[in-house]
């Protein structure tokens, strides 16, 4: 089972750079218990400041590395909401296995933000990374 998770976890060495790692430990401690029932890994888990505002999160090679945004667009000193940041893990992780943004995507990745917030109310989580 634990080898269906995060394995490395990287930030980007900036200001308050020990809170990125947490936010990035906690969110892949809380989907591990999703991508182990899923058989999927995750090579790395990186933090990422894209020139892109709107870009949020991006998934390489369905999975060998997930890049997620920790810090707000408009001032890379504010960190997003946890909430926002296990949301866009959760979808980068459905890119896993759906491609495209299509119905069958968001209708997996509905599923997998349902069982992801039963797991949260009862308290499981996983291994997280490393």
């Amino acid at each position: 089972m634990d080898a269906y998770r995060v394995l490395e976890i990287k930030t980007m060495g900036k200001a308050s750079d020990a809170t990125a790692k947490e936010m990035l430990q906690r969110a892949a401690a809380q989907v591990q218990p999703l991508m182990a029932k899923r058989s999927w890994k995750v090579k790395l888990l990186t933090e990422f400041y894209p020139s892109q505002a709107g870009l949020l999160g991006l998934n390489v090679n369905r999975g060998q590395k997930i890049c997620i945004r920790l810090r707000a667009a408009s001032h890379e000193g504010t960190f997003l909401p946890y909430e926002s940041v296990l949301g866009t893990l959760l979808h980068e992780l459905n890119h896993i296995v759906h491609g495209a943004h299509n119905a069958a995507f968001y209708k997996a990745l509905d599923e997998l933000t349902e069982e992801c917030e039963q797991l949260m109310a009862r308290g499981v989580v996983g291994l997280g990374a490393g």
